[in-house]
């Protein structure tokens, strides 16, 4: 009985692109489609076969703030640069690329490969300032329960005592013939 389930595991490969452009999908949206060719895997235990594999990344207004960051990464900063015949086409037939592979259910019930282009880099964490005020507040609500939680925080750091050492100089007795007590074999 032939498996009908992915071939490949779920994770990043490295891929080299064949092919790249824009295309239409039966629903009407605009998207990217990447074909590419898996090289190897990117853990040391994978062994990989080298078939193709096409990624379609939908261009709409909720994908751009996901889009942007993988398009970046091929080195895309405008979508005119992936429309094939145009004047500002850019082939990345042969560029190296890490590729993601994630198990998708179809409407049969049955997993299959969804590829998408890999995110190299996590979004720096965005902290907005806390008001001094909202903090005093914080501390008068809660502050009695964080000292009596029983936690105890991080010791604090003490100074590292260096071994006492023999008086200065060299030990005169210290090598001196049959003086068997010394010698170290």
């Amino acid at each position: 009985m032939p498996n009908n389930g992915p071939f490949y595991a779920q994770g990043r490969y490295l891929c080299e692109i064949v092919d790249h452009g824009l295309t239409t999908a039966g629903t009407g949206t605009v998207q990217a489609a990447i074909k590419f060719r898996v090289i190897e895997g990117t853990q040391p235990e994978q062994e990989v076969t080298q078939y193709e594999r096409t990624a379609y990344l939908p261009i709409t207004e909720k994908t751009m703030q996901y889009l942007v960051p993988k398009l970046a990464s091929l080195g895309i900063d405008s979508l005119k640069q992936l429309k094939k015949g145009g004047s500002d086409y850019r082939d990345l037939a042969g560029t190296h690329v890490e590729m993601f592979c994630k198990h998708e259910p179809q409407s049969e019930g049955q997993p299959r490969e969804k590829w998408d282009v890999a995110q190299s880099q996590s979004k720096p964490l965005e902290l907005k300032a806390v008001d001094d005020k909202a903090l005093r507040n914080l501390d008068m609500l809660f502050g009695k329960e964080l000292k009596n939680s029983g936690s105890v925080g991080a010791p604090k750091p003490q100074a590292v005592k260096a071994p006492a050492t023999a008086a200065a100089g060299p030990d005169p007795n210290w090598g001196e013939i049959g003086d068997d007590d010394l010698v170290p074999f």
